[in-house]
This record gives C-alpha cells, sequence and structure tokens, in this order.
C-alpha cells in the first residue's frame, strides 16, 4: 500500500466511532489502575481493547469502500453500455440512410430488393380518437308540444293565412322541459372519429373509397354507418361529403378525415332505454366494435383493400345522457337507470 494511501486509510479509521469507543474505554482502564492499582489489568487487555477498536474501524472502512467502489464500477459500466448502445444506433442509422440512398441509384438495397407492395397503416388519431355530442332532446319529426301548440323549426299558417317562421334557443327548449310544459325525449347522439391514414410503404397508394361499421352488441343505443368527411368540416358536413375520391398518398405521407355516425336510442319510450342503460352498465364492457375498410390502387393499377379493427368506448356517451338527464331534472329517468338524483 502506498503511504499516500496508508495515510487516507489511517484518517477514515480515525473518524469512526467504535475506534474511539475502545481508545476510550482503553484510556479509562488505565486511569482506574493509577486511581487503585488493585484494579489493574494484565498489559494484553490493553492491547487488545486498543487492537479492537482498530480493527473493528479499519473493516468498517474497508466495507464502505468496496461498496462505493462497486457503485462506480456499475455507474462505469453503465456509461459504457449507453456509449456502445447510442454508437451501434448511430451506425444503424448510417447503414440505413446508405442503403436508401443505394435504393435511389440502383432500385434495390444492398441486401434485398425494396418492397413495392402497398402498405396502409389505419389508427385513430392519438389523444383525440373520437368524442360524442347530443342533440337538442326532443324528436324532430314531431316537432315541439308547448301549451296545446305545435311548434317546430318549420313555416306553420297562423290565423290569417300566412306562414310564420318559428324558432327557438336550446336554452328555452330545455327550460320548457324543465318546468314540464314539454315531454321529454332522450337526444340523439354525434360519434365523430378522429381517422388517420399511414403510407407505410415504398409505393404511391390511391384511396378509392373508406367505409366504415359499427358493432355496437348489447348497447342501449345503435349506431348508424360512419360517413368519411374533411378533419375541419363542421357538423352536418356528412349530408354533403366533401372527400372527394381518389386520394393519392406518396410514401411516408399521412392522410387525416373524420366519420361521423348517427347513435339512436333504442327503445319507444325515454323509459326503456334507461332500463336498457341500466342493464348495459351491469355488463360493465362499454365496448363498441369500430371496422374501418379502405379500397385502394397502387402505381400498377392493381385494386387493394386495408381493413383495421379499432375499439371504441361508449362511456363517454353514457356520462353525456346522465348528465344531461340530472340538467333537465328527469329523476324517474335517473332512478330506472340506476343512478341517484341531484335533488333527491
Amino acid at each position: 500500500m502506498k503511504k499516500s494511501n496508508l495515510l487516507s486509510y489511517s484518517i477514515l479509521v480515525s473518524k469512526k466511532w467504535v475506534f474511539w469507543l475502545f481508545a476510550l474505554l482503553d484510556i479509562i482502564a488505565l486511569i482506574a489502575q493509577y486511581v487503585d492499582p488493585s484494579l489493574r489489568l494484565p498489559q494484553i487487555i490493553y492491547i487488545l481493547l486498543a487492537l479492537t477498536g482498530f480493527l473493528w474501524a479499519g473493516f468498517d472502512v474497508y466495507h464502505e469502500t468496496t461498496a462505493k467502489q462497486e457503485i462506480l464500477e456499475q455507474e462505469m459500466m453503465a456509461e459504457h453500455e449507453t456509449i456502445l448502445r447510442e454508437s451501434a444506433m448511430k451506425h444503424e442509422k448510417e447503414l440505413k440512410e446508405y442503403r436508401e440512398a443505394l435504393a435511389t441509384l440502383t432500385g434495390k438495397t444492398q441486401l434485398e430488393e425494396i418492397d413495392l407492395t402497398p402498405n396502409l397503416g389505419i389508427l385513430l388519431t392519438e389523444g383525440n380518437e373520437y368524442e360524442f355530442s347530443l342533440s337538442i332532446p326532443i324528436k324532430p319529426e314531431t316537432g315541439l308540444l308547448l301549451a296545446g301548440t305545435l311548434i317546430a323549426s318549420k313555416l306553420i299558417p297562423n290565423e290569417d293565412g300566412n306562414q310564420e317562421d318559428f324558432h327557438f334557443s336550446e336554452s328555452e327548449i330545455k327550460k320548457w322541459i324543465k318546468e314540464g310544459q314539454l315531454d321529454y325525449h332522450p337526444s340523439a347522439a354525434k360519434l365523430r372519429i378522429h381517422l388517420r391514414v399511414d403510407n407505410l410503404g415504398m409505393v404511391p397508394v390511391d384511396i378509392l373509397s373508406i367505409e366504415a361499421y359499427i358493432d355496437e352488441g348489447d348497447a342501449p343505443f345503435y349506431c348508424s354507418s360512419p360517413t368519411p368527411i374533411g378533419k375541419d368540416d363542421k357538423e352536418f358536413a356528412e349530408l354533403i361529403p366533401s372527400i372527394k375520391f381518389p386520394i393519392t398518398l406518396s410514401p411516408g405521407t399521412i392522410y387525416f378525415c373524420d366519420l361521423i355516425s348517427r347513435v339512436s336510442p333504442r327503445g319507444d319510450t325515454s323509459a326503456q332505454f334507461a332500463a336498457g342503460l341500466r342493464d348495459y352498465r351491469a355488463k360493465r364492457e362499454y365496448i363498441a366494435n369500430l371496422s374501418i375498410d379502405i379500397d385502394a390502387m397502387d402505381s400498377n393499377g392493381a385494386q387493394c383493400s386495408f381493413n383495421q379493427n379499432l375499439k371504441v368506448s361508449s362511456r363517454p356517451l353514457i356520462d353525456l345522457y346522465i348528465s344531461e338527464w340530472h340538467e333537465l331534472e328527469q329523476s324517474e329517468l335517473l332512478r330506472i337507470a340506476g343512478y341517484k338524483s341531484k335533488t333527491t
């Protein structure tokens, strides 16, 4: 052991409490034999006390030093592995760039020919997959029955034979429902699915059509087949679809659009819908199966199709209905559906 290391080791030993404890016992024993000679102990006892304290403290220093050394070695190994991993990723990236450059010049990679098979990835926009919304809670085909007068958002003849246009806001309609002047019927809902299509292949692809189907299972509502519309199109755009086919996707490009589905409650009455909602909640599944089919054509004119099956949770829609029933004070529907009214 070098002189500097021995000095450092001695300093670390002298900092241990166990070293000073045995040293103190040694000193006390020496003082006691001078105060009372009858307490004199053999010289070997004093040596053993000092040696025990030194060895104990030395073992503690050795144990701590070894542990720190192991931690340092582990950190060095981890750093070394990180450097090797980053180096491997860098070389892999360089090799990929080299193969792509070679493919551009020769039409084939160094090890294999480019796969010219069309490949589309179908998925939902991450973080914004889909959303539900409710419309005005009335039956649109029957109009509004308020104080014995039929009121609808269309022209109605008045007493003079002229036509008057009656339009009422959603807040007015909800106010009449809460006051009992207007019969409540569960709102129709709209499901807007945010779709993303990635061209994962090496060839351009023409999208000829996008179709979707929803299997709602045992849900107390049914969904119409979704209609594809533009990503930024507004509420009624599905009546006049704005997407013009074909849609050409170059390799590596992404196409976004929305799928609109009308959701209607099952049952002839509101109470039937509420009861169906209770049975559906008991199963705790809340899942509808969404199937998306894309018909496409590659650069050689060969037609191909792509399919993806996804899941849509209907729980947000159930929460919207329950929130609406609380807002419109539909305590009977809440009771039948298995919820407590806030007013009770």
